[in-house]
């Protein structure tokens, strides 16, 4: 964490001192520098659910009403199509997944809605939900 102590601590005093122009500079290339750092952040998450994936690997959508695309092909890039193809894939299989998410959060909202309503006419019947000890 020196890198960013130190970082942090110059940034602070250094700003002080900037004459207008120069402090707008640095703002913008602050505003570059964070979109990269973010950039890079995702990859490096992406690359950890990854690996995480490779000692785990999820299980398939898809077991409800809502049709899912199969995900695991694109995911670990065994279809052996070029990058321009991958990211098409990638494009579709994006929005189709925010499709299916999109279902599946609705049909989450009608079942917890449902829940409630009986609950609010039986309250006793959530006890079933408890586990007994």
């Amino acid at each position: 964490m020196g890198l960013v102590t130190d970082l942090v601590s110059s940034a602070a005093t250094d700003l002080l001192d900037l004459p207008l122009e120069q402090l707008r500079a640095r703002r913008a290339a602050l505003v570059e520098q964070s979109s990269r750092a973010a950039r890079w952040r995702r990859l490096v998450q992406a690359r950890l659910d990854l690996a995480v994936d490779a000692a785990e690997p999820v299980e398939e959508l898809g077991d409800l009403d809502a049709p899912c695309p199969p995900l695991r092909a694109l995911v670990h890039g065994g279809d052996g199509a070029g990058p321009v193809a991958q990211l098409a894939a990638a494009a579709v299989a994006r929005r189709d997944l925010g499709q299916y998410c999109a279902v599946l959060d609705d049909e989450l909202g009608r079942a917890t809605d449902e829940l409630v309503e009986r609950y609010r006419d039986d309250p006793a019947r959530c006890l079933g939900a408890v586990p007994a000890r």
